[in-house]
């Protein structure tokens, strides 16, 4: 990773798997191809906020059905975050899966 995600994760780099790839757009197409859910977080018309998002499916009781260890069934859902400055690229939110916002309250409406 990048010297100054190093230094910000504070060893946690570690303990996380990466792969560093040539555009954000590259990963978003490789990570559908995989069958990952591709989540873009950021403030759109089209997002939602986070507490009604659909990141696992629910079961009949409606609790999140986030790991079905008899069906060996874990869901995968990778997030986009964009920079302060432009956020997520046009292109790879119009790919994701799912727009998620992270609506806050004061003066600013989301952290992203």
């Amino acid at each position: 990773p990048h010297p100054k995600v190093l230094k910000t994760a504070l060893g946690a780099a570690e303990y996380v798997p990466f792969e560093k790839v040539g555009s954000t757009w590259e990963a978003v197409q490789e990570l559908k191809r995989q069958g990952v859910k591709v989540v873009g977080v950021e403030t759109t018309s089209r997002s939602i906020p986070l507490w009604n998002c659909s990141f696992f499916e629910q079961n009949d009781d409606g609790n999140a059905n986030e790991n079905d260890e008899e069906n060996n069934d874990i869901r995968r859902v990778a997030f986009i975050f964009g920079n302060e400055m432009i956020g997520v690229d046009t292109q790879c939110l119009e790919a994701c899966d799912e727009l998620i916002s992270l609506p806050t309250h004061g003066v600013k409406n989301s952290l992203n």
